[in-house]
């Protein structure tokens, strides 16, 4: 019953207010009572009972305090108060708020970046249970990069997996499509040309150059990804697709080299001599295993035909696919690193003996990711320099808010004071400033969220506008999600903490 009355009184705190002042009452009247019959004059028993019982405000405060379910209405409390005082100092606050946000700001901006960069999955479902493969050889180089017949062994002989799939990007010459040709005159192109970097160029003839991603029949299928139009390649067999070539375009460049016409399903086309028919059109903005959305996805079963006179599919010695893999359930990364290191070790086996890949190496499971390795140590220790000094940042500007905070406070003194004398305990003058600097240090995090939101959002767009087109479509996820506002909101809080500790309140 205790614990329903004490509810209930969330919900009605001026009744509690009274009925604290009716025991008040109680134990004063109880008090001078006894004082008379120790034969105290009437007016001195009252007198000697408020002096003894104290500051009656106080003791309210106390005993709203001991219930413990009153906590929240005296927080509410705080919080209004506090918000009246910043609405009070337009000044302070509008200077205070900027100031936490350039700091906030530039934390929140590096934190998603990293995100969206170092911290990328791949574009799948469920990305958690995807994981990349790779090998290391003696001297502690990575290689990323497999042979078909070699992602074939790994596909069909481990049992760790749900499904393994590989993929290779590569320039192919466009044909027969229609339309006009825009050549392309990008500043980064440019530049990359500068440091050596072999750009393809649009032509301006009825030819082009595009980039493709050359992906195994499987590949959607394991990403756990449906096509937004038309049909996948696991829709079909191997010896459908090599009797009638098929690829599927990405929304991206369909838009952007097929955006008057109304049909591009069915549609044939050229690439590098060979006719293929467009079956499919991935979703807007679908990377898959990189992180840029090619133009087309050609199934690896075309090489042959696409590279007559190489023999990309049964060279052994050919590295031009990565591979990732798809956990089975109940399948931990440890067991399939073991199980990869082994089938590892037979197949170099199987490679020339004057190659590389004949040499003792080791495979290494890892999260799955677009890069082509995992990151090292110094990559690490970057990354640490560079939070350390974006954090320095933020220091700065709480120490300046902190000034800003003493200033201020010695303009509050007699307010401050005030209270005391009304019966404020210490510590609910220090809960009230300190529900202040929160408020401050969570108005500040909202502004420099959306600053921030809109900032990166605009920068990923010119980035991307500013890119070759013949590099595909960048694609980077700078949009806020449950982790950046998460980190926001702590960062906010320790914002307002640590400003208010630094003004010594």
């Amino acid at each position: 019953m205790g614990g329903i009355r004490r509810a209930a009184a969330l919900f009605y705190r001026a009744r509690l207010s009274k009925d604290h002042a009716d025991e008040l009452e109680f134990h004063l009247a109880m008090r001078e009572q006894l004082n008379v019959d120790q034969g105290m004059p009437a007016r001195e028993a009252g007198r000697a009972a408020r002096l003894r019982f104290g500051n009656a405000v106080s003791w309210r405060e106390r005993m709203r305090e001991v219930d413990l379910l009153t906590l929240p209405g005296s927080v509410w409390q705080d919080i209004r108060y506090g918000s009246r005082m910043l609405a009070k100092h337009k000044g302070f606050t509008a200077i205070a708020v900027l100031a936490l946000a350039l700091g906030i700001g530039v934390n929140t901006a590096t934190f998603t970046a990293y995100k969206a960069i170092v911290l990328r999955t791949l574009d799948a479902r469920d990305p958690a249970r995807m994981v990349n493969i790779s090998l290391i050889h003696q001297s502690g180089e990575v290689d990323p990069k497999f042979s078909y017949p070699d992602y074939l062994a790994y596909r069909d002989q481990t049992r760790s997996f749900d499904g393994v799939i590989a993929a290779g990007g590569e320039y192919l010459t466009l044909s027969g499509a229609g339309g006009a040709v825009v050549q392309s005159h990008s500043m980064l192109g440019a530049i990359a040309g500068k440091f050596g970097f072999v750009v393809p160029s649009r032509s301006t003839t009825n030819a082009e150059i595009i980039q493709a991603e050359v992906v195994s029949e499987n590949y959607f299928s394991v990403l756990g990804v449906p096509a937004a139009q038309g049909r996948l390649f696991d829709s079909r067999g191997v010896s459908e697709i090599l009797s009638s070539p098929s690829v599927m375009i990405s929304e991206n460049y369909r838009k952007r080299r097929f955006g008057s016409e109304p049909e591009i399903l069915g549609k044939s086309i050229r690439l590098n001599g060979l006719t293929v028919t467009i079956i499919g059109v991935t979703p807007h903005n679908f990377v898959g295993t990189d992180i840029t959305a090619p133009d087309f996805w050609v199934p690896m079963s075309l090489e042959s035909l696409l590279h007559p006179d190489a023999n990309p599919l049964h060279d052994r010695e050919n590295q031009f696919c990565r591979i990732f893999g798809r956990l089975a359930p109940g399948v931990t990364m440890m067991s399939a690193q073991a199980e990869v290191e082994s089938l590892a070790d037979h197949l170099r086996s199987l490679h020339d003996p004057h190659s590389d890949l004949s040499k003792p190496l080791t495979a290494q499971v890892w999260p799955g990711s677009p890069f082509g390795r995992k990151p090292d140590a110094s990559l690490r220790f970057a990354i640490l320099l560079i939070m350390i000094a974006v954090g320095m940042v933020l220091v700065i500007a709480c120490a300046n808010v902190a000034s800003l905070q003493l200033a201020r406070a010695v303009a509050r003194q007699n307010e401050l004071g005030m209270r005391l004398s009304l019966g404020a305990s210490r510590g609910r003058i220090i809960r009230q400033l300190l529900t202040e600097s929160a408020l401050l240090g969570l108005l500040s995090g909202v502004v420099a969220l959306l600053f921030t939101w809109g900032l990166l959002h605009v920068v990923a767009t010119e980035l991307a506008d500013a890119l070759p087109p013949e590099w595909g479509s960048l694609v980077l996820h700078v949009t806020p999600d449950m982790q950046v506002f998460v980190y926001v909101f702590s960062i906010s809080l320790f914002t307002g903490v640590f400003f208010w500790t630094g003004s010594g309140a």
